[in-house]
């Protein structure tokens, strides 16, 4: 049996979008204490603690949705999201967090969160909107058809972590709300229990609400000299607009159908020479085979657990030669052939499918 979400899940693993391993990475000890599993989360969706702490990877969108879908369904927790989110530290945004920390005001440190968002996922943007004596800030991904509710509330939960964490007032934060489009899955009073704010679903859009006045308050770690630095780094990663890593990994997504990944032809496609491009990938402590590797791990599982093509059409699909040179491959990955992981995933999926934690989509459109 396939979940409700599959085809948009499907769909988000042939795009390269990614999000910043740190930010998972500083969850981790919260959802360990959380009594998750962590090492077999992990495995589920092929990756490793090594991946996690590296300051330059970013994981595909695809694989960090589908580890906090596996998450909440460990857990049996329909607010697993909310709840990780508020643990988050100013160093889970990475250069972002350190310009949001050293801001003057909570003001100035919100117009940051809105210009360097996308230093730390490429999902959605952040939008300002004057309300009178409100300030209504508002999440969507108009790029995206889809979302997991749990991303939407993992999103809003983490700027309220992070913004109480920047405060010396942080009870100031009690006067905020928050809007979700979503129908709420627990009452609402469970949401604002751990958010510490009036939540509401089933509004016009993804929003967090603040009075004016706490735009001036000042923020405890201010440092003029250091936002200055963070500012101007965060400038020139921003002009980059994408790492080579996230380049390569766009051009193998496009070009595996055709079996057309050879490292000389996609250092053209980039206007480098082979040289220079093997020196960028090792600049970011990545190879060509282990970003083909991780392409081709992320559109196996998601196949095999979101579509019902045969092994041989995944094989193609993913570029190799037959579907013997695919299940070798996918025993490399999974310790197990590609044929059993289905049946073993199918089976599990089958019995997940009744937990009532575990559904929770959004579209472009609002949710059904």
């Amino acid at each position: 049996m396939s979940l409700p979400w599959s085809p948009a899940l499907l769909e988000l693993a042939h795009t390269p979008a990614g999000l910043t391993a740190s930010y998972i990475d500083s969850l981790l000890p919260a959802a360990t204490q959380m009594g998750l599993d962590i090492p077999s989360l992990l495995a589920e969706v092929g990756l490793d603690l090594a991946q996690l702490r590296s300051p330059l990877y970013r994981l595909s969108l695809f694989k960090a949705f589908d580890l906090l879908l596996r998450a909440e369904q460990q857990s049996a927790d329909a607010l697993l999201a909310l709840r990780l989110a508020q643990q988050v530290q100013p160093r889970s945004f990475q250069l972002l967090g350190y310009i949001c920390i050293s801001c003057a005001t909570l003001g100035e440190a919100i117009q940051r969160l809105q210009r360097f968002e996308t230093l730390v996922w490429d999902i959605g943007h952040i939008e300002s909107v004057d309300e009178g004596e409100t300030l209504a800030l508002t999440w969507q991904a108009p790029e995206l058809a889809w979302l997991p509710r749990q991303v939407v509330e993992m999103a809003i939960s983490g700027w309220l972590a992070l913004g109480r964490q920047l405060s010396s007032y942080s009870d100031a934060f009690s006067e905020l709300r928050v809007e979700f489009r979503h129908r709420l899955i627990e009452d609402a009073q469970h949401y604002q229990d751990i958010l510490g704010c009036p939540v509401r679903g089933g509004a016009g859009r993804n929003a967090l609400l603040l009075p004016k006045t706490l735009l001036s308050m000042p923020l405890r770690q201010a440092d003029p000299l250091l936002n200055q630095l963070m500012h101007s780094q965060a400038q020139a990663h921003l002009s980059r607009r994408s790492s080579l890593a996230e380049q390569v990994r766009g051009l193998l997504l496009q070009n595996l159908p055709y079996a057309d990944c050879d490292a000389e032809h996609l250092a053209a496609q980039l206007g480098l020479n082979l040289r220079s491009l093997r020196r960028g990938l090792q600049a970011e402590g990545l190879s060509l085979q282990q970003l083909l590797d991780e392409v081709r791990h992320d559109l196996a599982l998601a196949h095999l657990r979101h579509s019902s093509r045969s092994l041989m059409e995944i094989a193609c699909l993913l570029g190799f030669a037959d579907q013997s040179a695919f299940t070798r491959a996918f025993r490399r990955w999974q310790a197990c052939a590609p044929s059993a992981w289905r049946r073993r995933r199918t089976a599990n999926l089958s019995s997940a499918s009744t937990n009532r934690s575990y559904p929770g989509q959004e579209s472009r459109r609002g949710t059904p």
